[in-house]
């Protein structure tokens, strides 16, 4: 016997499911945001430590003339090209490289942005002067060095002008991705406060609903010119309406006691009704009508009972 209306379960149940897909969505987007914006972070340092190399590498040149240059030097020289150079593949290709804090960082390749042409040109500048540049620290000649402090001089202000745009380019695109990214929050967000409303209304109409329900289901009890008792799968007696209690002549908790079958009991005389045992007030004699069914998963027994002495006019037993 259920008075739960499966529609509106239904509903509530996949509006729940909708909050916490909403609520769920929201939380990947703002896991996803935070590391997006530590990646981009990451890169954008990295942009601007390219721009302080491409300076550093024309006064570490300067300072190491052919003849005069010490290993030291031309050490300092080569980590430099060789950071520079170990970046910049990273950024056009994806790869290793070392962060500003000099720990191993592994890139994707920008290949997939709108920016790309800026590094795939700035490579263009930079591939000739990288083989001579370690070239040089490898073997500095004095020939090596004319060709690049010429081409490094002159080339360095363009290889600086693409270092400064890659990194503008990184903070414009970090800045238009957060932007999407909360309007999609604020839209996951907002969703889910809709969803939870609606969560909210289809609770309390479903409420209002198996009120309503419950209400006319009691008058209905109420109101029978027979005996209606609602007992347990042990025939212990759970609700009954007041007619059944007028029959039985006991208190409601009185009854609640006793097992339904000690307090109604086969007639000694005719067959197929039914007394009042001793365990009740009064005397009469029933007719019985049981049928079964689940409320919430419990076994229920009903048992319909009716007053039919002014039938059989037989004495009191």
């Amino acid at each position: 016997m259920s008075w739960h209306p499966h529609n509106s379960r239904s509903s509530i149940l996949y509006a729940i499911v909708l909050f916490l897909l909403f609520d769920s969505v929201a939380l990947g987007l703002n896991f996803w945001l935070t590391q997006r914006v530590q990646n981009q972070t990451l890169e954008l340092n990295l942009a601007g430590r390219q721009r302080m190399l491409s300076q550093k590498m024309v006064k570490e040149l300067l300072l190491a003339p052919p003849g005069a240059a010490s290993a030291a030097r031309l050490e300092n020289l080569a980590q430099t090209a060789h950071l520079f150079d170990l970046t910049l593949i990273a950024f056009r290709s994806g790869g290793s490289t070392l962060d500003t804090s000099n720990q191993p960082v592994t890139l994707p390749s920008m290949a997939s942005r709108p920016y790309y042409y800026l590094i795939q040109e700035s490579w263009a500048i930079w591939q000739p002067i990288r083989e001579r540049l370690f070239a040089y620290t490898a073997n500095p000649q004095p020939k090596l060095f004319l060709q690049l402090n010429e081409t490094l001089v002159k080339k360095n202000l363009a290889l600086l002008s693409y270092m400064n745009s890659i990194a503008l380019a990184i903070e414009q695109q970090a800045q238009h991705e957060t932007r999407q990214i909360r309007i999609l929050q604020a839209a996951a967000l907002l969703l889910g406060i809709i969803n939870f409303g609606v969560i909210f209304l289809l609770y309390r109409s479903r409420l209002k609903l198996l009120e309503n329900e419950q209400s006319l289901i009691n008058t209905l009890l109420n109101n029978m010119t027979v005996g209606v008792a609602f007992c347990d799968e042990y025939d212990q007696l759970l609700h009954a309406n007041p007619r059944f209690i007028e029959l039985l002549g006991i208190s409601i908790e009185e009854a609640q006691h006793c097992k339904i079958t000690e307090l109604i009991i086969p007639h000694p005389i005719h067959d197929g009704l039914f007394t009042l045992s001793h365990k009740a007030f009064n005397r009469a004699v029933l007719k019985v009508e049981r049928s079964s069914a689940q409320e919430q998963g419990q076994h229920l027994s009903i048992w319909q009972v009716e007053d039919v002495s002014d039938a059989y006019s037989v004495p009191s037993v």
